[in-house]
């Protein structure tokens, strides 16, 4: 959970403009008994997750290795009562009045704020155990002369008290998340870091019946786009504030420079004050911090080296560097060639394990069979889903290869196990259309000799016009999730709104094209 500091500023903009301490340490308290009320949640899910393995018909030496994993998690939850209360938007809070990110003033800053936040968190946790009990393994006397809750114990002495008398309900209490996807809801800069950029071009199609939109790129396929400036929320707040001249037109380089973001965002600050913002952040934090450094392409390692050392020797936890590009190629050969190699399929057992997928699109319901060796697709079955009836609550199966002399194969499902089974003959005859079974074995041929699976799919998506682009977008909505996370997606299947080639860092994730530096998804 994450308190949202831009909500405490006063007067923002402002020479004014104030932080709401009193306020802050008020919603930090309520945060925490929310807190404490999700680990009861957490622990009443535990315990169905629990009753259901109980009642799965598999033996209980199947069964054994996930009841242990639960209980273990249910036994860490209620031992310890764990949560991780943190912050956002603090980038836009340190220029709400009117500091750099950075600087010794923001330093001061950001330390108060994460001094507020642990205090008011431990009282409030010590309050919740006069009322409801301290976590179980809770013993004071084990936490004499730690040097964090001395630390909490000297700036309040009363949560000191309070301990000893009636120990706290959490065995830890704070932290600092990513908050990528929160902030993206409150339009705020992200956890602990600065402004990712202050603004960029955004990119919209345009339809082909809109004769009124301006065209102002037009890309390698002859498509057209229009272009619009997208800006960080919290300057755009500041720049609606600015008082200007009458008639006096101000530039975006020159709007940057007066904003209280200036030389203050991701790419522009620089590490030694990164580091420092997080190290005074972790005198007052139970667990880690998540913070990234962006440092350029051509960072020295000796550079990289003093990063990691000044974040050990100042306390922090954890330190993570982003270089520049260093994600293009997660695994690249020693050496390139350019030489054509010819691959030969691997030999199909007689016996394939496949998952069975189920994709609507269009009004239309279809299954999809996808044959798996070494747990990679190998071949590919489909059709409408209303030539074969297969229960929802099977999603895998086995696929049976027979052999005849003279005649195509014919492969057979087979589908459920322990007496609850049932077997599909011949299923390219089930679904019942040439065309796609004519579709699929030049699919499966494809998988077979290593074509890689983001390729496949990037091309089923492409011919939006063929006459069997509906059964193409369903294929590629099953491959897309045996795509490898991280795996780089090709030039022009996803516009982002990274300004420059540089900035785009475009990769698969979950299935969907995720741009790591902007957040644009495209899962279609």
């Amino acid at each position: 959970m994450v308190v949202n500091l831009t909500g405490f500023i006063g007067g923002e903009f402002t020479s004014s403009a104030f932080f709401d301490f009193d306020d802050f340490g008020k919603t930090v308290q309520k945060a925490q008994r929310l807190m404490d009320d999700m680990i009861d949640l957490e622990i009443e899910q535990i315990d169905k997750i629990l009753a259901k393995i109980d009642s799965d018909p598999e033996p209980d030496y199947v069964k054994a290795i996930e009841r242990d994993l639960w209980l273990k998690i249910k036994n860490s939850a209620t031992l310890g009562r764990r949560t991780g209360l943190g912050i956002t938007a603090l980038g836009d809070a340190i220029a709400s009045i009117n500091l750099k990110y950075g600087s010794k003033d923001a330093v001061l800053f950001t330390e108060k704020v994460y001094k507020a936040l642990a205090i008011n968190a431990y009282r409030s946790s010590c309050n919740l155990a006069k009322e409801r009990g301290s976590f179980p393994i809770h013993d004071h006397s084990k936490e004499k002369d730690h040097p964090f809750l001395d630390r909490i114990w000297n700036a309040a002495p009363d949560i000191l008290q309070l301990s000893k008398k009636y120990g706290r309900r959490n065995i830890a209490l704070t932290t600092t998340a990513p908050a990528g996807s929160v902030s993206t809801l409150t339009q705020t800069t992200s956890g602990i870091e600065p402004a990712f950029m202050l603004h960029y071009t955004r990119r919209k199609k345009i339809l082909s019946d809109d004769e009124h939109a301006r065209v102002d790129f037009v890309d390698n396929s002859g498509d057209k786009w229009e272009e619009y400036r997208v800006y960080h929320h919290g300057y755009k707040r500041w720049m609606d504030q600015l008082v200007v001249g009458e008639g006096e037109t101000m530039s975006d380089e020159k709007l940057e420079r007066l904003s209280p973001y200036s030389s203050a965002t991701a790419k522009e600050i620089d590490w030694v004050a990164k580091v420092q913002m997080q190290a005074v952040a972790q005198k007052w934090v139970c667990h880690a911090i998540s913070n990234t450094t962006n440092l350029p392409q051509d960072i020295g390692v000796n550079t990289v080296k003093d990063i990691y050392m000044t974040g050990w020797k100042t306390g922090c936890k954890g330190i993570t560097i982003y270089r520049e590009g260093c994600r293009d190629g997660v695994l690249i050969s020693a050496e390139e060639t350019s030489e054509s190699i010819q691959v030969s399929a691997p030999k199909r057992p007689e016996l394939l394990d496949a998952d069975i997928h189920r994709v609507s699109i269009k009004d239309e319901d279809w299954t999809i069979l996808v044959g798996l060796l070494d747990g990679r697709p190998y071949e590919v079955f489909g059709g409408l889903s209303e030539y074969v009836e297969i229960p929802r609550k099977y999603g895998d199966a086995q696929i049976r290869k027979r052999h005849r002399k003279t005649m195509p194969s014919k492969y057979d499902l087979s589908i459920g196990k322990n007496g609850d089974s049932f077997i599909v003959k011949d299923i390219v005859k089930v679904f019942d259309n040439p065309n796609y079974g004519a579709f699929t074995r030049t699919i499966s041929l494809v998988l077979r000799h290593g074509v890689p699976n983001q390729y496949l799919v990037e091309q089923l998506q492409k011919d939006k016009n063929a006459d069997l682009f509906s059964f193409s977008r369903v294929i590629a909505r099953c491959l897309k999730k045996y795509i490898v996370d991280g795996t780089k997606v090709s030039n022009g299947v996803i516009e982002c709104n990274c300004e420059t080639a540089e900035e785009r860092q475009i990769v698969y994730q979950e299935g969907c094209a995720t741009c790591l530096t902007c957040g644009i998804a495209k899962c279609g």
